[in-house]
């Protein structure tokens, strides 16, 4: 009973001090890792509603911090090292591209060695020859290379006289490299059937009258188209054994030379060494040739004080010594050596320039220009050709030519031109200078 009433007197704050537990049953809170304590507040310094936070763990660096360092700075120094190398190996690739891969007489050098080891090609270009007083040949060429066959295709066109002749000529040349080639022309009559009429009205002027002459012109012409429609537009071939036994031993050996560069490796390599220590295809320093195609240009110096004379016999004489110039020797002789030796006057020697690829020093064009003496400056010849090695052309060997020598004779056998045409029965001084300008 004086417990009770005891407790009956105790006000609420005693009674809150009495419930409140003992601080040092809660003064420690062990953390999950029993490596750090820490001491909560008391009820009395924060509100009762604010849960107890249980102390951070202290964090400990990893392992591999000690470990990383070295290997970052071992890399570091491996990418700088081979950077610096990379660097220099570019370096060196860009000066040795331009002072010794694009040194203009190793490109002229190169380009003249793989001409001796190109295998398929594909070439065009022009061929233009000036004869003076108004004669004019004017040729396109096209040819394509798969040895050892070979093809090549020309447009003609022809001025006579300062007169063109309207219709152009188209001849076609296919050689099987065995020793038979095949020739086809289109167009030939007709130039034929106006060079015939044009000579046919000048030489009967004055002897015939019209409309005899008008009989006569068309009577000759009628027989040149029965002989020329044997041979319009239609293949013929001769081959080396229907050349007569002199001719034939030389084309022969000639086909059996060309046989050796383009299958004996030997041969070439020969070749490629004897010209690579004596290449005597020069480079003209001061001369600027523009590029072409973005391929640069070169002048060829062929007078260079006779060094290219010089370097050319060296060439010949070690040619001599090889496989190909013995069998050049046993079909020729000597004098074929003797001959390519002898000088020739600068002042006659063409104009030749080159254009290279810069990458594959492959021969890109050529062009070539010469004139005629002071005496004769209105004669001149020119030829410029183009090549380009990623092209090929299918060469087809035509199955149905006729034989060039019998057509020949046929034509040879008889002449459809009467002798007033040809001159015989003229006999005024006058009309025969007439007569020969027309010829000519």
């Amino acid at each position: 009973m004086d417990d009770k009433g005891t407790d009956s007197k105790k006000t609420p704050a005693d009674k809150a001090a009495a419930s409140t537990p003992p601080a040092a049953s809660q003064s420690t809170v062990t953390s999950s890792s029993s490596q750090s304590t820490t001491t909560p507040p008391t009820q009395a310094d924060q509100p009762a509603s604010t849960p107890a936070r249980p102390a951070s763990p202290t964090s400990q660096p990893p392992i591999m911090n000690s470990v990383m360092p070295p290997k970052k700075k071992t890399g570091l120094i491996v990418g700088i090292v081979t950077g610096s190398v990379v660097l220099l190996l570019a370096i060196a690739a860009v000066l040795l591209y331009f002072f010794w891969w694009q040194d203009p007489q190793r490109m002229v050098t190169d380009a003249v060695v793989n001409s001796f080891q190109t295998k398929k090609v594909v070439s065009s270009g022009k061929f233009v020859m000036n004869l003076g007083n108004g004669n004019r040949v004017d040729v396109k060429l096209k040819a394509a290379t798969d040895p050892p066959k070979s093809k090549t295709e020309a447009t003609v066109k022809l001025a006579i006289n300062g007169m063109e002749i309207q219709q152009d000529i188209t001849l076609t040349m296919v050689a099987d490299g065995k020793g038979t080639i095949y020739i086809k022309s289109e167009h030939l009559k007709d130039i034929v059937r106006q060079m015939v009429e044009t000579i046919i009205k000048a030489r009967s002027r004055g002897m015939l009258p019209d409309t005899q002459s008008t009989m006569v012109r068309d009577q000759i012409l009628k027989q040149f188209d029965e002989k020329f429609n044997k041979i319009e537009g239609k293949w013929l071939k001769v081959s080396f054994d229907e050349l007569g036994a002199s001719r034939t031993n030389k084309d022969t050996c000639s086909q059996e030379i060309f046989d050796l560069i383009n299958t004996d490796q030997q041969v070439r390599s020969e070749l490629i060494n004897a010209y690579r220590k004596n290449s005597f295809v020069t480079v003209k320093k001061d001369a600027k040739v523009e590029p072409r195609d973005g391929a640069p240009g070169f002048e060829i110096d062929l007078a260079s004080d006779g060094k290219m004379s010089d370097k050319l016999r060296a060439f010949v004489d070690s040619l001599g010594d090889t496989k190909l110039g013995k069998k050049i020797k046993e079909c020729y002789g000597n004098k074929v050596f003797n001959t390519v030796k002898k000088t020739t006057s600068s002042k006659k020697l063409p104009t030749m320039r080159i254009w290279v690829n810069p990458w594959s020093h492959q021969l890109k064009a050529i062009e070539i220009k010469a004139r005629g003496s002071d005496g004769d400056k209105d004669r001149d010849l020119t030829m410029d050709m183009t090549f380009d090695y990623s092209k090929s052309e299918r060469i087809d060997i035509p199955s149905d030519a006729d034989n060039l020598k019998s057509v020949l004779r046929d034509f040879a056998g008889s002449s459809p031109i009467p002798p007033f045409a040809r001159g015989g029965a003229s006999t005024d001084e006058n009309d025969e200078d007439t007569d020969t300008s027309v010829e000519r």
